[in-house]
């Protein structure tokens, strides 16, 4: 499910918004979505420390993107 969702979501962007350039974050320990993204071809951009409240504490985001030649090339 969470494969189709995204390949329907990447194509919206890309194909009828026309967007050059989609975008992410994700929490660095989930390693699922992370895999899952990486497939689709998104990249690791970097760490944002500190930038999440949950759970009664500050914690990082791992930002990740994907250009639409990218996505167009896989």
């Amino acid at each position: 499910m969470g494969r189709l969702a995204t390949e329907e979501i990447l194509r919206h962007g890309f194909n009828d918004l026309n967007l050059h350039r989609i975008y992410l974050t994700v929490l660095p320990e989930n390693d699922r979505a992370i895999r899952l993204y990486e497939s689709f071809g998104f990249q690791q951009e970097g760490l944002y420390r500190k930038a999440l409240f949950k759970n009664g504490q500050f914690t990082d985001v791992m930002g990740m993107s994907l250009l639409r030649n990218e996505f167009q090339s896989r």
